[in-house]
C-alpha cells in the first residue's frame, strides 16, 4: 500500500516495486518524478562489506563482480541499521523475508509481523541515519514490503495534510482510502468505467466484504505516474486513473492481449516455418509494469508448451499513453533472458527502470540480475545476466535510487550496478589528455557526490561537459549519461538552453584545433589555457584522421545522450546558425583538409605558398620547431581561408610565368584540382551525412549559409567567381584543346558547388514567413547563375552549359541552347521533364520576348493544351491558335474581346472585327445564334464607318491619319463632323454627327444629348448666309439650298418624325449659337416658314 503522491512530505518513486508474492492485495504506489539519468550510473560509490562498514578509500565489489563482463555490483551506501542486520542475522533460512527501495531514499524490511523502515544515501557516513522499528497488526495474509507504504511529516514536526492511499485485491479491485484527521478511515470503492464517487465510510476490517463480484481480472501490476495518476496491469488490459482530493476518474482502459499476444509470438517464433500452426498454443504471462522516455514498459514472459526445451522468452513492450487512448505502435524487445520454463509461479520476475530518460533496465528474479534495454535502438545496454546463486544469495527486493538500479541481498545488503568502464574507444593519448585537462583524475572524474558535482556544473559545464563524452569514449555509457542529465536536465524546455548550444558548439571547436601537445616539437608552443585535447601523431595526415574519429566519437556521444535533439542556435560570422550544421561544418572542414594535406604530398610548393599567405593574413607566426603546414593545420576551423590565398597564388604565378609554357596552364590547372577536390570532399560529407544533421523542426530555424558559400570580398563565393574569370578570360583563349577540355571540366566542376550551396540556402529561407526575403536571395541566385553560365554559351561549350542548366533549372540558358542548335526535340524532352517546374510558360514567354511568334504558334499537338493555357493571357496571339486547332467559335469570342478592347488604333479594331465575323461564319453556330452574332458585328461595323467616311480634308487639316489614328468616340466624331475645320460639310456630314448621337451612352451624364442635339442643327443653320435671299417672295424656294434644309429633307427621307425629334423653334431662335441672327426678323421669317413646311405639312 502506498499513499497518494499529492500528500507526502518527502520526495516520492515514480514507481513501486510489485513483488509478486502469494497474496489476496497488491499495493499501488504513487508516482513522483526526480531528477533522472538517461541510463544507471554510479553516481556515489563506497567500499565496504556487511563485516566492515564505513570505509570509503576503496571500492568494494560483491563477488558475483568477478562472473560479469561489462558490469559491476558493488555494495552501496552506509552501513545497514543494527536491527536490519539482527533481522537478517536472527532470520530462519525458510523465513519469508521482503524488502523495499524507495526512489525517495527510504527502505524498509518486512519479516514475520516486523517493519524497519530506514534512510538510504549515497554517503559512507552513518552520521544522518534513520532508523524504525514497527510492529505491524495481526493480518491472514502473509505479510510483504511492498504492501506497505509510509508517511513521511516534515522535519519541522509539523502534521502534513493526510494522505490518501489505495488498496487493490488480486482482482483488481481497487479501494480508496482517506484518513482524517481524527484518525477515522474513510473508504470507496473506486469502479472501473465511473468518474467520482463518494466514499462510503466503513471499517477497514470489512472491507473486501463489500467489494463487487464482478470484476474478473487479475492484477499484475501498479504503475504511478506524476502525482495524481496510477495504471493498473491485468492480464488482459491497462487501466488508467486519475486522483483528486476525494474522488478519481477511470480515464482509459486498453484491451492489450490481443495486441501484444499477436506482436509478441510474430517476434519470437515468427520466422518458424510451423508458426501459424503453433501461434494458437503460445502461453503468456504479464508480470509487471513501468515506463520510460518511450512510454509505458511492460514485462511479459511467453513459452511454447510443446517446444523443446520449452523457454521462458522475457520480452519488453513499450506502448505510448497518448493521453486518453493507447498508441497502435507496438515496440516488441525479446531479451536474451530466457531460462527454462517450470512453472507459472516460477516466472515471478521485476523490472527495474531507473531512469525515466533511459532505455536501460534491469530484470530483477530472487536469484539474479538481467541487465538490458527496453530498445535496440540507440543507447541500449549490452545484455548480461549476473547470477547471485552461485554465491548462496538471494534478492529480497530492488528498487532504484539516484538514477541507479539497487537490490537488497540477503548476504551482502545494499548492492547497486553500474557498466563497467572500458577500454576508450579514443586514441591513448587524446584519451590521456581529455583526462587530465579535468580537474579529477580521470578514474574519479564521475564519481563526485551531488553537491560537489552542482558546484562543478555551475562553474564549468563545458568542462564537464567533455569529461562526460570521456566517459562515453571508455564505453561508460551509464557514467556519461547521469553526468549530461545533471548538467543539462532532461525536462529542460527545448531549445531554451544557450549554455547547451555554447558548451556543444566550443567542445567540437576544442576537438578540430585541438594541439598535438604529444608531438615533440610543439611542446612549447601549446598554450596553459589549451582545451586538453592532445594527439600524438607526428604525421599531420594522421592528426587529422585521429581528429575526424574523435569528432564522429562526439557526434555518436551527443545522440547517445539526448543532445543532440535539443540543439538550438548559436553565433557563427556574425549571425545566428543551428548548432547542428554548425557541428557538420566542422567535420566538413576536417574532411577539406584532409584532403589538403593528400594534396600538400604532391603539390607541396603550391600549398606551401598558400598555407604561408593564409598564416600572414591570420598574423600567426610559426614556432621555430614547427613547420607553417603543422601551425595552419592544427586550427582547422579557420581553414577556409586559404580558399582565397590559392586564388592570390596563382594570380602572382600567372603574371610571372611565361604563357607559352606547358607551367602556365599548370598553374591554372592545379589550383582547380585543390579547390574542386576540397569542395567536393565538404560536400560530399553534407551529403551522405544527410540524415544525421536532418531536423523535422526547420520553421523557427535561422538561414542557413554554408561555409563552402561563404559571402564577403574574401569569401568561398567570391573565390569561385574569382576563378571563373581566370579560367575563362585569361587561361583558357590561351589553353590548346586538350587543356581546354580539362579547365572547362574543372570549372563546371567548381560552378556545381557555388549553384548547389545556394540552393541549400535557399531551402533554408523557403518558409511562408520568410517569403520576402526567398525572394530577394532568389533574385540574387538567378542573376549569378546567368552570369556564371552564359560565357559558356559564347565559348560553345553547350553539353557542360546544359548540364548545370539541367540541374539547376535555368531554362533560359536550356531554351538558348536548343534554339542555337535548333534542337525542338530537346525541347519537348524538356517540357516533359521540367512539367512541373512550368518549363512550357517560360518557352513561350521566350518566344514572345524574342519576337519568334511563328516558333511559338508551331508547337506540336501534345503541347496545344499548355500553349492555350498560357495564351489566355495573351489574347491578341491566342485567336491564332485557335484557329489552326480549327476552335472557330473559341477564336470568334476571342477575336470580338480583343476588338471591343481595342481603342488605340481604329484600322486594327476595324480588322479584328473583321476577322471575327470571318471566324463566326467558319464556327457551328446555330443559325439563329450566328444571325445574331452577325448583326452585333455589322453594328459596330456601321459605327466605325463613320470615322473611316470622315472627311480627307477635315482630315487633312487636323493632321490625322486613319491608318494610325485611334478609335474615336461618338462624341468625338460629332465635334469633328460639325467642327469649323470641315469647311466642306454638307448636309450629309450633318445627319452622320445626328445619326451618331444613337451611340452616345444614355448613363453618360455629362452629355446631354438634346443640348448636342441643338448644337448640331445650329452648326448646320449656320453653314449658310440667310440674308442672302432677303427679298425673295417664296421662303420655301428661297432657302431649299441650305444645309439646314437638307437635313431636315434627309430626315424625312429617313421617316423622322420631326415633331418629335426637332427642338421648339423658339428654342432653336433662342439658343446661344444663333446669338447673331437673333435680331435678323427675316432669318426668324425664313426659319419659321421653313419648320411649318417641313414640320407641319410633312408630318
Amino acid at each position: 500500500m502506498f499513499s497518494s503522491p499529492r500528500t507526502q512530505s518527502a520526495a516520492t518513486a515514480r514507481r513501486p516495486l510489485n513483488s509478486r508474492v502469494p497474496s489476496v492485495r497488491s499495493s499501488l504506489g504513487p508516482g513522483a518524478t526526480s531528477s533522472p539519468s538517461a541510463i544507471f550510473s554510479p553516481a556515489g560509490r563506497r567500499v565496504s562489506s556487511i563485516g566492515s562498514r564505513g570505509t570509503p578509500s576503496r571500492i568494494v565489489l560483491h563477488p558475483t563482480a568477478s562472473e560479469t563482463v561489462n558490469y559491476d555490483v558493488q555494495l552501496f551506501g552506509s552501513s545497514l541499521p543494527v536491527k536490519v542486520m539482527e533481522a537478517l542475522t536472527t532470520a530462519d533460512a525458510d523465513e519469508f523475508l521482503t524488502v523495499k527501495i524507495h526512489e525517495a531514499g527510504w527502505a524498509w524490511l518486512v519479516y514475520c509481523d516486523h517493519l524497519i523502515i530506514w534512510k538510504i544515501t549515497q554517503s559512507s557516513s552513518t552520521k544522518f541515519m534513520v532508523c524504525k522499528e514497527l510492529q505491524l497488526p495481526p493480518s491472514d495474509y502473509k505479510c510483504s514490503a511492498d504492501l506497505v507504504d509510509i508517511y513521511i511529516h516534515s522535519s519541522e514536526g509539523t502534521s502534513g495534510q493526510a494522505g490518501s492511499f489505495v488498496l487493490s485485491s488480486s482482482k483488481n479491485q481497487l479501494v480508496r482510502l482517506i484518513p482524517d484527521v481524527s484518525g477515522k478511515i474513510n473508504q470507496h470503492v473506486m469502479h472501473q468505467g465511473q468518474g467520482m464517487l463518494s466514499g462510503i465510510g466503513r471499517r477497514v476490517s470489512s472491507l473486501f466484504g463489500m467489494l463487487s463480484p464482478t470484476v474478473e481480472s487479475n492484477l499484475r501490476a501498479v504503475l504511478w505516474d506524476k502525482v495524481d495518476c496510477f495504471y493498473t496491469l491485468t492480464d488482459s488490459s491497462i487501466n488508467k486513473w486519475e486522483l483528486e482530493d476525494t474522488s478519481e476518474c477511470h480515464v482509459l482502459s486498453w484491451e492489450m492481449s490481443k495486441v501484444l499476444k499477436e506482436s509478441i509470438s510474430d517476434a519470437i517464433w515468427g520466422s518458424e516455418s510451423d508458426y501459424n500452426s503453433i501461434k494458437e498454443e503460445i502461453h503468456f504471462e504479464y508480470l509487471d509494469l513501468s515506463q520510460n522516455i518511450d512510454g509505458l514498459v511492460i514485462l511479459v514472459a511467453a513459452w511454447h508448451p510443446r517446444e523443446s526445451p520449452c523457454l521462458a522468452y522475457y520480452t519488453l513492450v513499450t506502448v505510448k499513453d497518448e493521453g486518453y487512448n493507447v498508441s497502435d505502435e507496438v515496440v516488441v524487445e525479446v531479451t536474451r533472458f530466457n531460462p527454462p520454463f517450470q512453472s507459472k509461479d516460477a516466472l515471478f520476475c521485476q523490472l527495474i527502470i531507473p531512469n525515466l530518460n533511459s532505455h536501460a533496465a534491469c530484470l530483477c528474479t530472487r536469484d539474479a540480475i538481467f541487465a538490458c534495454s527496453t530498445a535496440s535502438t540507440r543507447g541500449f545496454m549490452p545484455q548480461e545476466k549476473i547470477p547471485f546463486e552461485t554465491q548462496g544469495d538471494n534478492i529480497l527486493g530492488a528498487g532504484s535510487y539516484g538514477g541507479l538500479p539497487i537490490f537488497f541481498a540477503k548476504k551482502s545488503g545494499l548492492l547497486a550496478v553500474s557498466a563497467r568502464e572500458s577500454v576508450s574507444v579514443l586514441p591513448h593519448n587524446l584519451e590521456d589528455s581529455i583526462s587530465s585537462s579535468l580537474d579529477v583524475p580521470s578514474s574519479q572524474a564521475l564519481l563526485m557526490d551531488t553537491s560537489r558535482r552542482t558546484e562543478s556544473v555551475a562553474h564549468d559545464k563545458t568542462k564537464l561537459l567533455k569529461a562526460a563524452f570521456l566517459q562515453y569514449c571508455r564505453k561508460d555509457l551509464v557514467g556519461a549519461q547521469s553526468t549530461v542529465d545533471n548538467l543539462f536536465p532532461p525536462d529542460a524546455e527545448v531549445g531554451s538552453d544557450d549554455e547547451l548550444d555554447e558548451a556543444i558548439a566550443q567542445i567540437s571547436v576544442d576537438l578540430i584545433d585541438d594541439y598535438p601537445a604529444s608531438d615533440p616539437r610543439w611542446a612549447h608552443s601549446v598554450p596553459e589555457e589549451a582545451a586538453g585535447f592532445c594527439n600524438i601523431s607526428l604525421i599531420l595526415l594522421h592528426q587529422l584522421e585521429d581528429k575526424m574519429k574523435a569528432h564522429s566519437f562526439y557526434l555518436d556521444f551527443l545522440q547517445e545522450v539526448g543532445l543532440f535533439g535539443r540543439l538550438g542556435t548559436c553565433q557563427v560570422r556574425g549571425t545566428l546558425m543551428a548548432t547542428r550544421l554548425l557541428l557538420c561544418e566542422h567535420a566538413e572542414k576536417l574532411s577539406a583538409a584532409i584532403v589538403l594535406k593528400n594534396h600538400h604530398t604532391r603539390l607541396p610548393a603550391v600549398v606551401n605558398a598558400a598555407i604561408q599567405l593564409a598564416l600572414n593574413k591570420r598574423m600567426r607566426s610559426v614556432p621555430q620547431s614547427l613547420t607553417a603546414p603543422d601551425v595552419y593545420f592544427r586550427e582547422i576551423s579557420q581553414m577556409d581561408i586559404i580558399f582565397e590565398c590559392f586564388i592570390d597564388k596563382e594570380e602572382a604565378d600567372l603574371e610571372n610565368t611565361i604563357i607559352d609554357t606547358v607551367e602556365w596552364g599548370h598553374i591554372n590547372v592545379n589550383v582547380n584540382t585543390i579547390l574542386k577536390d576540397m569542395l567536393h570532399a565538404a560536400c560530399q560529407y553534407r551529403e551522405n551525412k544527410r540524415s544525421l544533421y536532418e531536423s523535422e523542426d526547420l520553421e523557427e530555424e535561422p538561414e542557413f549559409i554554408p561555409w563552402t558559400a561563404s559571402t564577403g570580398p574574401d569569401g568561398i563565393r567570391a573565390v569561385i567567381a574569382r576563378q571563373h574569370s581566370i579560367i575563362l578570360k585569361k587561361v583558357y583563349p590561351q589553353a590548346d584543346t586538350n587543356l581546354r577540355n580539362t579547365l572547362i571540366e574543372q570549372l563546371v566542376a567548381l560552378l556545381n558547388y557555388f549553384l548547389d550551396d545556394y540552393v541549400t540556402q535557399l531551402k533554408s529561407v523557403d518558409r511562408p514567413n520568410n517569403q520576402k526575403r526567398y525572394s530577394t536571395l532568389e533574385a540574387e541566385y538567378t542573376q549569378k547563375r546567368s552570369e556564371l553560365l552564359s560565357p559558356l554559351l559564347t565559348l560553345g561549350q553547350y553539353t557542360w552549359a546544359s548540364s548545370l542548366a539541367e540541374k539547376y533549372c535555368d531554362f533560359d540558358i536550356l531554351v538558348q541552347i536548343c534554339d542555337l542548335t535548333d534542337n525542338q526535340t530537346r525541347l519537348q524532352q524538356y517540357m516533359t521533364q521540367f512539367t512541373d517546374q512550368n518549363f512550357s510558360d517560360f518557352l513561350f514567354r521566350w518566344y514572345l520576348e524574342k519576337g519568334k511568334r511563328g516558333k511559338l504558334l508551331s508547337q506540336p499537338v501534345s503541347q496545344h493544351g499548355q500553349l492555350a493555357s498560357f495564351l489566355q493571357a495573351h489574347e491578341h496571339l491566342s485567336w491564332l491558335h485557335e484557329i489552326q486547332i480549327k476552335d472557330f467559335e473559341k477564336a470568334h469570342r476571342t477575336l470580338q474581346t480583343l476588338a471591343n478592347m481595342e481603342t488605340r488604333y481604329f484600322c486594327k479594331k476595324r480588322t479584328l472585327l473583321g476577322l471575327s465575323k470571318l471566324a463566326a461564319w467558319a464556327s457551328d453556330f446555330p443559325e439563329d445564334l450566328l444571325k445574331e452574332k452577325m448583326d452585333e458585328i455589322s453594328e459596330e461595323e456601321l459605327f466605325l464607318l463613320h470615322q473611316e467616311t470622315l472627311p480627307s480634308q477635315l482630315l487633312e487639316e487636323k493632321q490625322l491619319d486613319l491608318n494610325v489614328m485611334p478609335v474615336l468616340s461618338a462624341l468625338e466624331l460629332i465635334n469633328l463632323y460639325i467642327s469649323e475645320e470641315n469647311r466642306r460639310a454638307n448636309e450629309y456630314d450633318f445627319k452622320k454627327a445626328l445619326d451618331l448621337l444613337d451611340y452616345i451612352n444614355e448613363e453618360d451624364v455629362d452629355v446631354d444629348k438634346e443640348e448636342l442635339k441643338l448644337e448640331i442643327l445650329c452648326k448646320a443653320i449656320k453653314r449658310d448666309t440667310w440674308t442672302a435671299v432677303e427679298g425673295m417672295d417664296d421662303p420655301i424656294d428661297a432657302t431649299k439650298d441650305a444645309v439646314f434644309v437638307k437635313v431636315l429633307q434627309q430626315l424625312l427621307n429617313k421617316g423622322t418624325d420631326l415633331r418629335q425629334y426637332l427642338p421648339d423653334v423658339e428654342t432653336l431662335l433662342q439658343s446661344d449659337e444663333l446669338f447673331s441672327l437673333q435680331s435678323n426678323s427675316y432669318f426668324e421669317y425664313l426659319l419659321k416658314a421653313n419648320y411649318e413646311f417641313y414640320v407641319k405639312e410633312h408630318p
